[in-house]
């Protein structure tokens, strides 16, 4: 689908409004999107981190929540020619959400209709055109895109963003696009100045600098700080038996006794949502007149797109609004007006067993890192509160970070899809976590058949 899909799939965000017949902000709102900008952290350091950017055909920038980077490096690098060399600038999200949310944001900022400047790619959706600049897919997309070009010929910059989420196909992405580097690399070094040279931004939050800068050859780090306000924490002084209803009770009380402000409620799956979505709807039918209504949104993975879109429109005056989701809503989007955090400190882990053959969806406590991020939702706007479900002696027993999917999962289908594009190349692709598997018959394999 070229841009004209994109009219077909425009959605209210509520981040935005609309100022003329092709989406684009106008006026009032136009000025305050300008406003928002200058405001970040990341503009004010703009001019030193293009000056790290261009120094390095590879950097690793570490931006803290509410810095900017994933909306503004984009744009930064985009308008700099001598490191696009007038091709595309590819933006990587770990999920199709992201995409679609951060594209239409920064299709506003840069007063161009989306889908054309700037536009996106997920699964079975591709709402971009021959004019686009810009764009936002997931990991997946751009290894499909590896498989049909191993040069990435499209692309002057590549940009993966939330890596320290360490998901399959981000590790995956990684080794691959390293491997794209070198042979651009090398085949302008033959064939002269044929293919300009490839430059990697890998950005996150939280992210083990070392081991990604040591994957990278050294490739230099870069922190950028960011505009977090303080967010006050709240744990249980006894561990929760019944981590649902302890939710639910929890979005009552602060719903009855807080100031203003949304409520953003992190859980483990689409069944837990939708079954604490019903009693919270039903609870919300009893409630005194002098409480806010609940306006209840559900964000999960499997959710259709345009039902997940909901949860950025404008809250209604009398309500407040509260969003049960999974880890999707982590990292990446900011949805406005939360002010309050409910962490089950859960979530939902695919392990695979080698000897059985199976896949086990397990519910596992989270990473100190996703702790983190969790509380850092509260905090985008203004001073917030988070209220974990656990009690503060947990956190030191928790993994400071994410296991990798690559150490828990089936490789299979990924490396069957790599394989496609080159098996040779398959056994000598660089993997971030490969070094600490035991054993990987996929690349020790002598038979190319």
């Amino acid at each position: 689908m070229e841009a004209k899909s994109g009219e077909k799939r425009r959605r209210g965000d509520a981040s935005t409004s609309r100022g003329n017949d092709r989406g684009v902000p106008t006026g009032a709102k136009r000025d305050e999107i300008d406003r928002v900008r200058k405001s970040l952290p990341i503009y004010r350091a703009k001019d030193k981190l293009m000056e790290e950017i261009r120094r390095s055909e590879t950097i690793i920038i570490i931006g803290e929540t509410g810095s900017g980077k994933t909306t503004q490096i984009p744009q930064y690098v985009y308008n700099d020619i001598t490191l696009t060399n007038g091709l595309m600038v590819g933006v990587t999200q770990p999920r199709r959400v992201a995409a679609v949310s951060v594209s239409q944001r920064v299709a506003d900022e840069t007063g161009t209709e989306h889908g054309k400047l700037v536009g996106y790619a997920i699964r079975f959706e591709d709402v971009s055109s021959e004019e686009t600049r810009i764009k936002f897919l997931t990991d997946g997309m751009l290894l499909r895109e590896a498989v049909a070009d191993p040069f990435l010929k499209k692309y002057g910059v590549i940009m993966i963003d939330e890596a320290h989420e360490r998901t399959l196909q981000t590790d995956f992405l990684l080794g691959t696009i390293k491997g794209v580097q070198r042979r651009r690399r090398e085949e302008r070094d033959r064939r002269g100045q044929t293919l300009p040279p490839l430059r990697i931004i890998v950005m996150s939050a939280t992210l083990e600098a070392s081991s990604f800068s040591k994957f990278f050859d050294g490739a230099p780090v870069v922190y950028s700080r960011g505009r977090t306000f303080p967010v006050e924490m709240y744990y249980t002084e006894e561990p929760e038996e019944d981590y649902l209803d302890a939710a639910m009770l929890t979005v009552l009380q602060v719903n009855a006794e807080e100031a203003p402000g949304d409520v953003l409620v992190f859980l483990t799956g689409q069944e837990e949502i939708e079954s604490l979505g019903r009693m919270l709807r039903e609870r919300a039918a009893k409630l005194p007149s002098d409480v806010p209504r609940l306006n209840v949104r559900l964000l999960f993975a499997a959710l259709p797109p345009e039902e997940q879109m909901k949860v950025f429109e404008t809250t209604p005056p009398g309500t407040r609004k509260v969003v049960l989701a999974t880890n999707i809503a982590e990292t990446s989007l900011t949805i406005n007006g939360i002010r309050y955090v409910i962490d089950s400190g859960l979530s939902k882990m695919r392990i695979h067993h080698p000897r059985s053959g199976v896949d086990e969806l397990a519910i596992t406590p989270i990473a100190q890192s996703q702790a983190q991020q969790r509380a850092g939702r509260a905090g985008r706007e203004a001073a917030g509160k988070c209220f974990r479900l656990y009690t503060e002696e947990v956190m030191p027993s928790l993994e400071r970070y994410v296991k990798p999917e690559l150490l828990r999962t089936n490789l299979s289908g990924v490396v069957l899809q790599l394989k496609v594009r080159s098996p040779k190349r398959l056994r000598t692709l660089s993997v971030l976590t490969l070094q600490t598997i035991n054993s990987f018959n996929y690349f020790s394999t002598g038979d190319e058949s």
